[in-house]
């Protein structure tokens, strides 16, 4: 039964993408205003299945690449909709959803494999540090989509050559404040989600697996997390400069994620 739920989710899902599309390309004169509406009927969908999948199985964390690409699926979708209550715009979703859509599709027809000594971490601490981290993650995300479209607008505007979608955005303002407070709402499930996977790492493989290049890799991505943040709420960067470090922190955390799924040392996600 979750399977079958999780096809309706994606069905809502590939609504929203061709939505998204729609909008970027210019084809739609007016703004994505059924995009959250649509994608909060597939997050409904979505969180069924995934309640079904967890009472079905008696297991409360994903244990393959499968299963956790349909966690992140979700909580994107979740912290676009957070986003979208906060600002009453969608044009931050419309790189994201198609995302949303490619996750959830890959999951549905994806081939579980099991990560190595993940059945063997405690329950709890591990459910625990998978959704936290993967909700900073999707922060994260959204930040950095987000100022996609800033640098878009921002070179629309300066060669003034606003035409299409490019109308329709919001200002550099909204979009850099949108940006800025992803960073903000996605810290602290970062902060939470690297500390719950160092005690789980320590129950599961004693206090040196906390050296794990992972766990390693991790720190180093809080930390640069930590440096982003500051740098816009304390040193004041803004715009461009705060857009580009954002894309960078993104590629790093694409980098540590490719790197547990590549690493075969124990079951702990970086």
């Amino acid at each position: 039964m979750p399977h079958v739920w999780i096809w309706f989710a994606l069905a809502f899902y590939a609504a929203g993408m061709v939505e998204a599309l729609l909008a970027l390309g210019g084809w739609r004169k007016t703004t994505p205003r059924w995009l959250a509406p649509t994608m909060t009927v597939g997050a409904l969908y979505h969180f069924v299945a995934l309640t079904e999948g967890v009472l079905q199985s008696g297991q409360v964390t994903p244990v393959d690449l499968t299963q956790s690409e349909s966690v992140l699926a979700f909580m994107l979708t979740a912290v676009f909709l957070s986003l979208y209550v906060i600002f009453k715009t969608e044009w931050h979703g419309v790189l994201i959803a198609p995302l949303i859509f490619l996750l959830t599709l890959a999951s549905a027809i994806g081939t579980a494999h099991e990560v190595p000594g993940a059945a063997t971490l405690p329950p709890g601490a591990i459910y625990l540090h998978i959704a936290l981290i993967f909700t900073g993650y999707a922060a994260l995300l959204f930040s950095s989509v987000t100022s996609v479209l800033y640098l878009v607008q921002e070179k629309n505007l300066k060669n003034k050559t606003l035409s299409g979608s490019a109308v329709r955005l919001p200002a550099l303002a909204v979009l850099d404040n949108i940006s800025g407070r992803a960073l903000q709402l996605g810290f602290p499930f970062m902060t939470l989600g690297l500390a719950a996977g160092v005690v789980t790492a320590g129950l599961a493989g004693g206090p040196m697996s906390v050296l794990d290049p992972r766990i390693l890799l991790s720190v180093m991505m809080w930390l640069l997390y930590l440096f982003l943040l500051f740098m816009r709420w304390k040193a004041g960067m803004r715009g461009r400069n705060a857009a580009v470090l954002s894309l960078i922190a993104t590629f790093l955390a694409a980098c540590s994620w490719a790197v547990h799924y590549l690493s075969t040392l124990g079951g702990v996600q970086p």
